[in-house]
């Protein structure tokens, strides 16, 4: 091989002999990068865990000696939507005798907070006809701050949470005498803007209140419970129907969990709740390994790299399935990608990561 194309540049990537003397291409190649990459979510550089079934880099190996391709872009997922899944102290698993879901039709509410907090209205079929309201699902509008925090704290806590509890953690700064009352006045508004806007009794069911409040599971169904309800690993013997139950969650996440919900209780579940989600993809990346789809595993790999643009376990799992499918264009397009992330953070890639590429050009 000419000595050449084994020079790196100033990337830390192989230098092909046709990029030499090629200074005024290179600088609008990055001018494009850093575009590209502008706005990106702000996430931490915590990898992958990459060990035993899930080591895809270290297994994968390309099919054969990668190739130019057309400078055409890998599907990507338009959805934002990682690490271990350790839990808060109080989590709770999804209610065990029916596992939620987003089109689940035995609830006549759905409370989304995998992103901004969103509660959605679901008419029975036998009143959508009659009914003078919108039918079909209706997003109810207008809820109070309050009671949205008081709604993803509980769906973070299936099995329920005291009222001193909820009043210390969405409450803190509360400057009455009686701040219980702050919180049964957020649930009056809540209930009665649910039947003003659905005409629904049953949606004012929706928080019970007793020892322990809780969502009532028979009025609503959270995402949440989905993503908590994958706490189980995979069984060796069904693994084409955990694949459909970690899809199903990966088609649901929007977003960080309470996006938009600005209270410090709200962070560390935050964090708990991201984290699950990059496991659940690498998990599916894995599984999508295994049986031969390499196509689903690269869309999986784009999204989670769109969460976490500096995580760099993510990178080279990518880059090692787009060598094996033979796309050097793409593979060297996620490096730079991941070098220019990096870069602002003044941090380079793991050399690991370069000699992937340098091994790729290698004849």
């Amino acid at each position: 091989m000419p000595s050449s194309t084994r020079r790196s540049s100033r990337n830390g990537r192989p230098r092909r002999p046709s990029e030499e003397g090629n200074s005024g291409a290179r600088r609008a190649h990055w001018a494009s990068v850093r575009t590209a990459v502008r706005g990106t979510d702000q996430a931490s550089r915590t990898p992958l865990r990459l060990s035993g079934r899930h080591a895809l880099a270290a297994t994968l190996t390309p099919a054969h000696t990668p190739t130019r391709t057309p400078a055409t872009s890998t599907d990507h997922s338009t959805q934002h939507d990682t690490g271990t899944g350790t839990g808060t102290g109080t989590e709770a698993t999804a209610p065990p005798d029916r596992e939620p879901e987003r089109d689940d039709p035995h609830t006549p509410l759905y409370l989304s907070v995998l992103g901004p907090v969103e509660l959605t209205y679901r008419p029975p079929d036998a009143t959508q006809a009659s009914s003078g309201r919108q039918t079909g699902p209706l997003v109810i509008s207008r809820i109070p701050r309050l009671a949205r925090e008081l709604l993803a704290c509980l769906a973070a806590h299936p099995k329920g949470a005291t009222r001193d509890y909820l009043v210390a953690t969405l409450c803190p700064d509360s400057q009455s005498l009686t701040p219980e009352t702050t919180l049964h006045s957020a649930l009056s508004r809540l209930r009665k803007t649910l039947i003003d806007t659905t005409g629904d009794e049953r949606t004012a069911e929706i928080i019970g209140t007793g020892d322990r409040w809780t969502l009532d599971p028979s009025t609503v169904t959270a995402d949440l419970w989905a993503l908590q309800a994958t706490a189980d690993p995979c069984t060796d013997h069904a693994p084409e129907r955990r694949r459909i139950q970690l899809r199903k969650v990966v088609g649901s996440y929007r977003d960080l969990y309470a996006a938009d919900l600005p209270g410090l209780w709200a962070h560390s579940l935050r964090e708990t709740t991201r984290r699950k989600f990059l496991e659940i993809i690498n998990e599916l990346v894995a599984l999508d390994v295994e049986r031969g789809d390499d196509r689903a595993a690269v869309q999986l790999l784009d999204r989670a790299r769109t969460m976490e643009p500096r995580n760099e376990a993510i990178a080279r799992t990518l880059i090692t399935l787009h060598l094996r499918a033979g796309h050097l264009d793409h593979a060297e397009a996620v490096y730079d990608l991941l070098r220019v992330e990096l870069e602002a953070i003044d941090a380079e890639p793991d050399p690991r990561t370069r000699e992937l590429l340098t091994a790729a050009l290698q004849p």
